[in-house]
């Protein structure tokens, strides 16, 4: 079967090279050093790469697999580093209780795709949802139990944050389960 190529979407380069520019630089702030072998570092590549060749697009060309490996990787990449940003300082300095930033660069954090379960991966994805949160909502929190806390219409909430990573449908049901018991906890 002929494998055919895949043109990559008009799409701002230029945002998306001010975003990994602006996370090395928050950072380097922060006293992170990002080993050149991490995933962090892996990562960041791929993101810059794909806003290179949308910048190239008249010459880029890439194979399906490739460029579906390659879009998802800077998509979840791109995904991340705007979560933290709209984080802002207070949510980001929540998270150095769970090991920090520099724990965070060996790991594969990226939820676009599979990957082992590990507790940075769970707490990133709930520092995702807190960001996500602080849009309309105060005083969010990273507090266990439940996951993130908030203030909305006046009223104390938390959210139990779950990330579905094997195919087996009763471990799925039992996220379920311990959430709902750190929601209770939480009430």
């Amino acid at each position: 079967m002929e494998s055919r190529a895949v043109y990559l979407e008009d799409v701002d380069a230029t945002d998306i090279l001010q975003t990994a520019a602006w996370f090395r630089t928050w950072l380097k702030e922060r006293g992170v050093v990002i080993h050149p072998e991490s995933e962090m570092a892996r990562g960041l590549a791929r993101l810059e790469e794909y806003g290179r060749r949308v910048v190239a697009m008249s010459a880029t060309r890439l194979q399906r697999a490739e460029a579906r490996s390659l879009y998802r990787d800077a998509l979840g990449w791109n995904f991340l580093i705007r979560a933290i940003h709209l984080a802002g300082d207070a949510l980001c300095d929540e998270f150095e209780k769970y090991g920090g930033w520099q724990k965070l660069t060996g790991k594969d954090v990226v939820l676009s795709r599979e990957a082992e379960h590990s507790q940075m991966r769970d707490v990133l994805f709930e520092l995702c949802a807190a960001a996500a949160c602080s849009t309309f909502a105060t005083d969010v929190r990273l507090e266990d139990p439940p996951d993130v806390t908030l203030t909305f219409g006046g009223v104390r909430r938390g959210i139990a944050c779950k990330v579905f990573y094997s195919p087996d449908q009763g471990r799925h049901e039992d996220a379920l389960v311990a959430g709902a018991k750190q929601l209770n906890s939480f009430a």
